[in-house]
């Protein structure tokens, strides 16, 4: 259980670090990223997270 949370951290640590580069260069691109559905992935619990990602492939 405690693997899924740093999963989770990991991921959301990854996604704010891209969008903050992405967006130095273009503000387009980087809310393009910031709205992509893994943001809203990442809300669910570590179950739940694994079947939206195992169903989204």
């Amino acid at each position: 259980m405690m693997w899924q949370y740093g999963i989770k951290i990991f991921i959301t640590v990854v996604l704010v670090v891209a969008v903050s580069e992405i967006s130095r260069r273009s503000s387009f691109w980087g809310a393009i990223v910031a709205s992509l559905p893994i943001t809203s992935l990442l809300a669910f619990n570590g179950s739940t997270l694994a079947l939206a990602i195992l169903k989204s492939w």
